[in-house]
């Protein structure tokens, strides 16, 4: 997608010179930041010579091979943590059974460094008979080495080993390099052993001035809420009081009343907000394509080339180092599955070790996402009782059933979920206020931009279901989308149709750092409003069709109707968002060739960003499987379908029917022209 990637490490180190701040706000007495740049990236120049077969080209040969697993691009996964996979986990790999030998003859730059990870298979773990050496030769010359003993019965499985070889270069030239796997004592095991190279690639770095915050040079917060949908916010007319300080904080933003979200459940819709890519373009669409590719240039890397210290904090486990979501960041901060409070914390600390320093910081909430347990306190104003195992038992059974009507009997719960809901995000919003309130107190609240939005939203049985990702409803894409910057953004509202893929430009503009060609965003209308025209949304984790399938769907919008589309059924639903905005009501007829317009321009949409797709890889590994189960997505941890009733796909599902609110009714409308 670009020729060079740039990934920030960010590695501190003091200057002992005159304390200055030029123009640019750049300090000569600041620590110093240490720039990363992709000068070549050998898995993907493997891919694409593999393309028809085995490569034999002048730039990448395999001199030795398993006769029965040659070397190939892939994805490995290793070991098992219980909840965050910290070194462990899938990657996208060079897979090289031993014995193997794969060479690469490149250009490497003066002061080029190889970077890899190396791993044994988790599947095979268990048939290693004796120690396997990972080995790489330049120019014949052997730089580096290491050795997995062969692990103990019932002992621990080994992590990944990263590794940093410098290549020696004074100045560019061509090299061979060799990256070579062999197993000791079984050099033709059977089955083959699974092992591999992790994104091996060729990068070289170069040091950049820090700089101080300033009003011409500001700092950015990025708040993401996970799971918040925004007709439960009081900014948004919600009568409940779940969002006191929000609301209040609001006030001097800029809230959009209309944003989308470009999919319903997290990698995707991350990935677009730290990308300014749509979902078929970064590639993060599915469990199959989690890990976000070294090649998608992210919002910390952006601005930390701009001289701004990048820090994150994650408590959702989807947003994890494994799948390289610490891409651009100093730090990404794992605390999966705490309350807001740890989050808010982290990121306190966070601004007691910036002092001046201009920096971006990304926090990642996780309360409002399932299981719902909200503090009684929380809870209390909205007169809900606890959460009990029965409540988390409904929570699966709704979110993994195939047949919605038989799930109709807990709609008496529905209001019970609610109030859990709503308790979550209430305590979410007070942890919240604490950032808010640090940040005026120590004076960066007027140098300081601030986005507050949400990944996704949440079904609270609005069309028959709980959760999210099966759908593209308004109430799992409507998110919230408010941005504060007193003295440069008015305080109003704005009832333009946005999406959130413009969130990152937007912040790019305002801090005053030029946006990678590349993005597809754009900047939102902070003046006067201006209609975007149309908004998109996809989903790869579709509502069941059976057999263990999943039908995909992408949805289309403007001002007055939405379209959701099956590509799988060519089932299309029209609505008017005008006299039903709930979209509870798929329409009988087309008003006026509304359905060809906008599934052309859907189709055009799919079609054009696909096309410029990043390359990814791999399939769905056990601890993936693990993390999706963990968040609700159960269906994806029994891909195989075993004891599913094999008549499934003959069901009635909620896209099959249509929710009214009290009883179902068939659907009423398909796709009218053909393919």
């Amino acid at each position: 997608m670009r020729e060079r990637l740039v990934v920030v490490l960010a590695l501190l180190c003091s200057l002992s010179v005159l304390s200055s701040c030029g123009k640019d706000g750049r300090g000569a007495d600041l620590p110093s930041l240490e720039i990363k740049e992709l000068h070549l990236d050998l898995l993907e120049l493997y891919s694409r010579a593999s393309l028809s077969g085995t490569p034999t080209t002048p730039a990448v040969q395999v001199t030795e091979a398993h006769p029965e697993a040659p070397p190939r691009a892939g994805e490995l996964f290793v070991n098992v943590k219980k909840v965050a996979v910290k070194k462990g986990g899938n990657r996208p790999a060079l897979l090289a059974s031993p014995p193997s030998r794969v060479a690469f003859r490149v250009t490497a730059p003066a002061g080029g460094v190889l970077e890899l990870g190396l791993g044994l298979g988790l599947k095979t773990l268990d048939k290693v008979k004796g120690p396997v050496s990972f080995l790489v030769q330049v120019d014949g010359k052997e730089l580096y080495r290491h050795t997995f003993p062969a692990p103990r019965p019932g002992g621990p499985a080994p992590d990944w080993i990263d590794a940093r070889i410098d290549l020696g270069l004074d100045a560019e030239r061509e090299v061979r390099i060799e990256l070579v796997t062999e197993a000791e004592g079984a050099p033709l095991q059977a089955p083959p052993l699974v092992a591999g190279w992790s994104q091996p690639r060729i990068v070289t770095t170069r040091k950049i001035a820090g700089q101080r915050s300033s009003r011409e040079h500001p700092n950015v917060l990025f708040v993401v809420i996970d799971t918040l949908r925004a007709d439960h916010m009081g900014v948004y007319g919600y009568a409940r009081p779940t969002t006191p300080s929000i609301d209040r904080w609001s006030r001097d933003g800029l809230v959009f009343t209309r944003a989308i979200s470009l999919s319903s459940w997290t990698w995707p819709a991350t990935a677009t907000l730290l990308s300014g890519l749509y979902p078929y373009t970064h590639g993060v669409t599915k469990a199959e394509s989690c890990y976000l590719p070294e090649a998608v240039r992210t919002a910390g890397e952006m601005l930390q080339e701009s001289g701004l210290r990048s820090f994150g904090v994650s408590a959702n486990p989807l947003i994890c180092l494994a799948q390289n979501f610490g891409q651009g960041f100093e730090d990404l901060v794992e605390v999966f599955h705490e309350r807001a409070e740890v989050v808010s914390e982290q990121a306190l600390r966070f601004l007691d070790e910036m002092g001046d320093e201009r920096f971006f910081l990304y926090l990642h909430y996780m309360d409002p996402h399932y299981p719902y347990d909200p503090p009684m306190e929380d809870l209390a104003p909205f007169r809900g009782e606890r959460t009990t195992p029965e409540d988390d038992a409904l929570y699966r059974d709704i979110a993994s059933a195939e047949d919605q009507i038989k799930l109709q009997k807990f709609r008496d719960r529905r209001d019970h979920l609610a109030d859990l809901y709503d308790g979550e995000i209430r305590h979410c919003d007070a942890q919240l206020a604490r950032i808010f309130a640090e940040l005026k107190r120590r004076g960066l609240d007027e140098r300081t931009i601030v986005v507050l939005t949400s990944d996704h939203g949440e079904e609270l049985f609005d069309h028959g279901r709980v959760g999210h990702a099966r759908t593209l409803h308004g109430e799992v894409l409507h998110v919230p989308l408010i941005l504060r910057f007193p003295g440069e953004i008015a305080p109003s509202r704005s009832d333009t149709l946005v999406e959130t893929i413009d969130v990152l430009p937007t912040l790019l503009s305002l801090a005053g750092v030029k946006a990678d060609p590349e993005i597809q965003g754009r900047p939102l209308p902070l003046g006067r409003s201006k209609a975007r025209g149309l908004a998109f949304a996809t989903t790869e984790m579709g509502h069941p069709g059976g057999h263990g399938l999943y039908l995909n769907q992408n949805s289309v919008q403007d001002e007055m109707w939405k379209l959701i589309y099956e590509p799988a059924t060519g089932a299309a639903r029209l609505y008017d968002l005008g006299s039903d905005p709930g979209e509870m009501r798929p329409l009988v007829s087309d008003p006026g060739e509304v359905v060809p317009r906008l599934l052309a321009a859907l189709k055009q949409w799919m079609l054009e960003t696909s096309a410029l797709r990043v390359h990814t890889l791999g399939d769905v590994s056990d601890a993936t499987r693990r993390k999706l189960e963990e968040l609700g997505y159960v269906d994806v941890a029994d891909p195989e379908n075993k004891g599913k009733d094999p008549g499934a796909a003959e069901k009635r599902t909620p896209e099959d029917l249509t929710w009214d609110g009290e009883t179902f009714t068939p659907p009423v409308l398909k796709e009218a022209n053909g393919g």
